[in-house]
Protein backbone atom coordinates (compact mmCIF):
# COMPACT_ATOMS: atom_id res chain seq x y z
CA UNK A 1 0.00 0.00 0.00
CA UNK A 2 1.23 3.19 -0.86
CA UNK A 3 -0.58 6.99 0.45
CA UNK A 4 0.65 10.13 -0.78
CA UNK A 5 -0.62 12.99 0.74
CA UNK A 6 -0.53 16.94 -0.26
CA UNK A 7 -1.12 19.07 2.37
CA UNK A 8 -1.18 23.19 2.83
CA UNK A 9 2.21 24.43 4.82
CA UNK A 10 0.05 25.24 7.84
CA UNK A 11 -1.26 21.82 8.23
CA UNK A 12 1.85 19.98 6.71
CA UNK A 13 3.22 20.49 10.08
CA UNK A 14 0.76 19.18 12.23
CA UNK A 15 -0.20 16.13 10.40
CA UNK A 16 1.87 13.14 11.80
CA UNK A 17 2.23 10.53 8.75
CA UNK A 18 1.02 7.27 11.19
CA UNK A 19 -1.64 9.38 11.43
CA UNK A 20 -2.71 9.73 7.92
CA UNK A 21 -1.44 6.26 7.11
CA UNK A 22 -4.32 5.22 10.06
CA UNK A 23 -7.52 7.75 8.35
CA UNK A 24 -6.38 6.20 4.97
CA UNK A 25 -5.99 2.59 5.62
CA UNK A 26 -9.53 2.78 8.04
CA UNK A 27 -11.28 4.50 4.94
CA UNK A 28 -10.05 2.65 1.75
CA UNK A 29 -9.62 -1.19 3.25
CA UNK A 30 -12.25 -1.52 5.82
CA UNK A 31 -14.67 0.67 3.95
CA UNK A 32 -14.68 0.15 0.31
CA UNK A 33 -12.13 -3.09 -0.32
CA UNK A 34 -13.23 -4.44 3.13
CA UNK A 35 -9.87 -5.99 3.51
CA UNK A 36 -8.47 -5.90 6.94
CA UNK A 37 -5.57 -3.41 7.35
CA UNK A 38 -3.53 -6.31 9.35
CA UNK A 39 -3.50 -8.02 5.84
CA UNK A 40 -0.58 -5.15 4.80
CA UNK A 41 2.51 -6.45 4.13
CA UNK A 42 4.67 -3.35 2.89
CA UNK A 43 3.03 0.09 3.58
CA UNK A 44 4.88 3.48 1.94
CA UNK A 45 3.59 6.94 3.29
CA UNK A 46 4.76 10.48 2.30
CA UNK A 47 3.78 13.68 2.81
CA UNK A 48 4.64 16.86 0.64
CA UNK A 49 3.86 20.56 0.60
CA UNK A 50 0.92 21.93 -1.43
CA UNK A 51 -1.66 24.52 -1.64
CA UNK A 52 -4.05 22.14 -3.08
CA UNK A 53 -4.47 19.31 -1.09
CA UNK A 54 -5.20 16.01 -1.51
CA UNK A 55 -4.55 12.18 -0.73
CA UNK A 56 -3.70 9.31 -3.26
CA UNK A 57 -3.81 5.59 -1.78
CA UNK A 58 -2.42 2.80 -4.14
CA UNK A 59 -3.13 -0.73 -2.98
CA UNK A 60 -1.23 -3.84 -4.86
CA UNK A 61 -2.70 -7.33 -4.54
CA UNK A 62 0.08 -9.68 -3.77
CA UNK A 63 -1.97 -12.66 -3.65
CA UNK A 64 -5.61 -14.41 -4.98
CA UNK A 65 -8.14 -12.10 -3.31
CA UNK A 66 -9.76 -15.51 -2.45
CA UNK A 67 -7.16 -15.90 0.21
CA UNK A 68 -8.42 -12.30 1.90
CA UNK A 69 -11.96 -13.52 2.47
Amino acid sequence: VSIHAWMPPKTYLRRDVDNLAKVALDTVLNCYLRIDDSRITDLHISKRHAKKPGLYVSVAVTQDLDDLF
